[in-house]
């Protein structure tokens, strides 16, 4: 890793619902202690309307989509001088240089999972429904269900990003126990079940790399 230049794509979060862990969060119909009932009221609408959005309008659908063409054009220009950094590219005007320490080292293209590859809006919707704060166990039930769906445009996308470099995918999706030396499977699968069932679902929905475990950063993976 040391000698990897990381090459970092800002593609642009997108809006609408996030998973976060946040317990105080307020749903329809659940009370935050922390606020006024008509503020808890009005972050419960937000939350709703924001998940409704993401789910039904053309409009997430295609700003979506923009975001990952803008990405797209963006690659060529990010990866021309090799593996020369932004900063490095600016410091010159542009031009590629020699002299750079980076310069024949390998590029990396790392990636955010949960809102910006994936969707989990259903699991925003369920919460909603049943009037539920975040809790992680329900959240682990919820990977293990390998529902999230694939935001528009990011499978193409990172299909031509990884021809242009390794990619990596970072979240603070969670391991139970770090897995630096784990190779016994059912160990795997005890210590950090999070990981396995976010490769299967994203080799299922035609992501790259999604079954080399080394492409995969989540919290508490490595100690």
């Amino acid at each position: 890793m040391k000698s990897l230049l990381l090459i970092w794509a800002m593609v642009l979060l997108l809006p609408g619902c996030e998973h976060t862990q946040i317990k105080s969060q307020s749903v329809e119909g659940v009370e935050d202690p922390g606020g006024t009932d008509e503020a808890n009221a009005q972050r419960s609408r937000e939350i709703l309307y924001a998940t409704l959005w993401m789910q039904h309008s053309a409009e997430y659908r295609a700003a979506a989509l923009q975001a990952f063409e803008a990405a797209r054009a963006q690659l060529k220009t990010a990866t021309r001088c090799g593996t020369a950094e932004a900063g490095q590219l600016q410091q010159s005007k542009g031009a590629c240089g020699a002299k750079s320490p980076w310069a024949k080292r390998p590029a990396a293209i790392i990636f955010d999972l949960d809102e910006t590859l994936l969707d989990n809006s259903a699991y925003q919707a369920f919460q909603i429904k049943h009037r539920e704060l975040y809790e992680d166990a329900r959240w682990e039930t919820w990977v293990k269900s390998e529902e999230a769906l694939a935001i528009a445009g990011a499978v193409d996308f990172v299909k031509d990003a990884s021809k242009a470099a390794r990619v990596y995918y970072v979240t603070n999706r969670e391991c139970r126990k770090p897995i630096d030396q784990v190779k016994d499977e059912l160990k795997l699968r005890a210590d950090c079940p999070q990981l396995l069932d976010t490769m299967s679902r994203m080799d299922k929905l035609g992501f790259p790399k999604a079954k080399d475990r080394s492409a995969f950063y989540l919290k508490g993976m490595y100690a």
